[in-house]
């Protein structure tokens, strides 16, 4: 009985092991695990990544950052300040004409870069950025329908951030 008793709480330890990983029916596609995230706010901009670093074989070839951009999520401000509990609908468009909220990647030898328009999308931060704090949130994203391999797929996480 104390084997399986230990070999229960072994693998239960072991779950809490994983890296964390973006939710959604994306994850179905795209590897979505990450390690870091970071919250930028520049130029009107807030930018959400999640980072992993390049480990094994193509570590020689990921330069000097050593790290894929697993996702961005980009928010246009328009003005408004990035406050606690301030949401923001990333489906908005603009005046001009964009999309307040946009999605992309970056990971070696993955050729997805971009993805389709969001249809529904929210993004949303707990608590007033300060550089060097961390900082939780919630986004999620629908993207249109379409032909693309993204199109109608979901993408979404709770957070916590390093504010940069």
């Amino acid at each position: 009985m104390k084997g399986v008793l230990f070999t229960a709480l072994w693998a239960l330890a072991g779950l809490g092991c994983s890296p964390p990983q973006l939710q959604g029916s994306l994850s179905v596609l795209l590897d979505l695990t990450y390690k870091t995230s970071e919250l930028s706010v520049v130029n009107d901009q807030a930018s959400l990544s999640f980072l992993r670093p390049i480990t094994g074989d193509f570590a020689a070839d990921a330069g000097p950052a050593g790290e894929d951009l697993v996702l961005r999520v980009v928010t246009t401000l328009s003005g408004q300040a990035v406050t606690a509990k301030t949401s923001f609908n990333l489906a908005d468009v603009l005046p001009n004409g964009s999309q307040r909220g946009q999605v992309s990647r970056n990971v070696l030898n993955d050729p997805t870069q971009s993805f389709p328009l969001i249809d529904r999308g929210t993004f949303v931060v707990y608590q007033n950025p300060a550089s060097g704090q961390y900082i939780n949130g919630y986004f999620s994203v629908t993207f249109q329908e379409g032909i693309a391999e993204a199109s109608g797929r979901t993408v979404y996480a709770n957070f916590t951030a390093k504010v940069l």
